[in-house]
């Protein structure tokens, strides 16, 4: 297969209008797209519209000539993806055209100028009252502006490119207009030209070779998005995605997958260049990938850690009317106060005060910008908007930002370590793609393994193991009779008795800072725990939380087990259901889940003075 790039530019005559989801400016009823300030229409737009026409010619082709139709096939849901059936399993099926994100204007139009609107009331035939509308609009009448943009595919031969490019050229033709207000005359295609050429592999980013006959157990990878990047949170609804400010690695693991076999659940390599890869990638580790603000020097990145949540607030030593952060993880005792005041945990904190900017400032954490982008079905054969389909999507904005994760390598034979650098080396000469909800493209980068952002002590510090988890871990499986409320006991003896499973009983645990989050649904229950005799979602505990461990007898054991931990991450408890199956358990190690940090400085250096803490009975 050979990846084609076809270039697509729609002359549109003004004035044209492709709404704005985030806020307008003031007097802007409705604000028009843009991206870097400049016009933009949306690429699912024309997706849409290519929908909607190839719908059309399917169904009329069998009196229409296509000289095409025995090289490629002409169901639109095999280019355009479609949800999946009803009552199924949840298989996706997915697109075979990728397309930009954002489809700009050129040449750049920076003018601004407002068109007005008004309802006229049908009893008198007068204004009717305030209904007024203010209409961004970057375009004058009759001025014809040129929307630039690109669509992929993994084709065979040149003829096949040739042929989907006349495809997309009659489509948007026949579309006639693009954007909103189209019945009142906005958005009138006046010619449409479409050029396919294949895509010319990138060179090796430099050090990349340098990786090549690498032995070493890890290795960095960097990630920079084309464009905002939904990874959802869990959600209770349907028409609200928010994104995670971490990718996980399962979703980058996930887009390599989609790369080198042939199936979901087909272990068979498709490309030969990625056949070490292939045979040893479940044993291959992706933890979590972390924003940071893209340095100038991109040769001494270094990866953020997670804040624990021992971090509090409390009055400062030296001036009681400021705030201070401590780390009351070494503090024993239910709880107390600092300086005669209860300390505020994160949850407590206000968004730019002292914890949340002091301990960004300490462990390198940095949120990218938000984006809220609205879209909405629209019903088929009629080009309006579908009844109850609205949606939104909170993605990551990733202008300015990398993502930072990295690949463990140790649970591969050290032979076999420099032909899966090779093809790692290989992959990431094209980009990782459709990662998330909005299909983003991530241009990959290796390093040689990150210097973490704060520093660690000895596995063992004053007999004490603080272990804090980087990323969500599954810790409580099976955990049905736990209360919400009250149940601080019983929550402690299932932590307990975790802790001392996976560490084959060689520590015990003496205090937690936790937090847990509900994760499941109806798409996991059908697509991944049919097998399951009943339905019941998984509680995660969220990265961030702190346990307090220390040895039981045998100490040089329990280093070798938080040994373990520090460079593999966590195992799976012995009881969880589904143990280390991928398929019906994302929620391994090799996934990235279970990344630890142990025994850190601060944890330590922000421990409150004897004299300032008081314990409470």
């Amino acid at each position: 297969m050979t990846t084609y790039r076809f270039e697509v530019c729609i002359g549109i005559e003004g004035p044209v209008l492709s709404q704005a989801g985030e806020s307008r400016e003031i007097g802007i009823d409705t604000a028009a797209r843009r991206s870097g300030g400049r016009p933009a229409l949306p690429g699912n737009l024309i997706r849409g519209n290519l929908r909607h026409a190839w719908t059309l010619f399917d169904s009329l082709r069998s009196n229409v000539p296509d000289p095409g139709a025995d090289a490629l096939p002409w169901d639109p849901n095999h280019w355009l993806g479609t949800a999946s059936p009803e009552h199924s399993d949840n298989r996706p099926v997915r697109a075979h055209l990728r397309f930009d994100h954002d489809w700009l204007a050129e040449p750049p139009v920076t003018s601004r100028r407002a068109r007005h609107r008004i309802q006229i009331e049908p009893r008198t035939g007068a204004v009717a009252a305030g209904m007024l509308q203010v209409i961004d609009s970057p375009f004058a009448t009759a001025d014809q502006s040129t929307f630039v943009g690109h669509i992929e595919a993994d084709l065979e031969t040149q003829s096949q490119a040739d042929t989907l490019a006349m495809r997309i050229r009659k489509g948007l033709e026949y579309s006639a207009s693009l954007g909103a207000m189209k019945t009142a005359g906005y958005g009138r295609i006046k010619c449409v030209a479409v050029t396919a050429t294949p895509v010319e592999h990138a060179a090796p980013a430099p050090g990349s070779v340098l990786l090549l006959e690498q032995t070493a157990p890890r290795l960095g990878l960097s990630l920079c998005f084309d464009r905002p990047v939904c990874v959802a949170r869990p959600h209770t609804g349907n028409n609200r995605y928010e994104s995670e400010d971490r990718i996980p690695g399962s979703v980058l693991r996930g887009a390599i997958a989609a790369r080198i076999f042939t199936g979901d659940r087909e272990q068979t390599c498709a490309d030969a260049r990625f056949a070490a890869l292939c045979a040893h990638f479940s044993a291959l580790r992706i933890t979590q990938a972390i924003p940071i603000e893209a340095p100038a020097d991109r040769a001494a990145l270094k990866r953020p850690l997670v804040p624990p949540l021992s971090l509090a607030e409390a009055p400062d030593q030296l001036d009681s009317r400021k705030s201070a952060l401590y780390d009351l993880a070494l503090m024993s005792g239910p709880a107390g106060l600092i300086h005669g005041r209860a300390p505020a945990f994160c949850m407590d904190w206000k968004y730019g005060g002292v914890g949340s900017r002091k301990s960004a400032e300490l462990y390198g954490g940095h949120s990218a910008p938000r984006r809220i982008e609205v879209r909405t079905a629209i019903r088929q054969g009629r080009g309006a908007a579908k009844e109850g389909a609205l949606f939104a999507s909170e993605a990551l904005v990733p202008d300015g930002h990398l993502w930072l994760a990295e690949i463990d390598l140790s649970a591969i034979p050290e032979s076999a370590r420099p032909a899966v650098a090779a093809a790692l080396t290989e992959l990431v000469r094209e980009p990782l793609r459709r990662v998330g909800k909005t299909k983003a493209n991530a241009a990959a980068r290796l390093h040689p393994p990150f210097d973490p952002v704060a520093a660690s002590g000895p596995l063992l510090r004053d007999g004490l193991a603080c272990v804090c988890l980087q990323s969500a871990a599954r810790l409580l499986p099976g955990p049905h009779g736990l209360r919400g409320t009250g149940g601080e006991g019983e929550l402690f003896d299932r932590y307990q008795a975790t802790w001392h499973d996976l560490s084959g009983g060689h520590l015990k645990l003496l205090r937690f800072f936790a937090q847990q989050q509900l994760v499941g649904g109806g798409y996991l229950r059908e697509r991944f725990w049919k097998g399951r005799a009943a339905y019941n979602p998984e509680l995660l505990t969220c990265s961030g939380s702190v346990f307090v461990l220390e040895p039981v007898r045998d100490q040089a054991a329990a280093e070798a087990v938080l040994a373990d931990w520090r460079d593999h991450g966590l195992g799976q408890p012995q009881n969880a259901p589904d143990t280390d199956d991928w398929w019906a358990n994302p929620y391994i190690r090799q996934n990235g889940y279970g990344d630890v940090a142990i025994n850190l400085d601060l944890h330590w250096g922000l421990t409150p003075s004897k004299e300032a803490w008081y314990v409470l009975d």
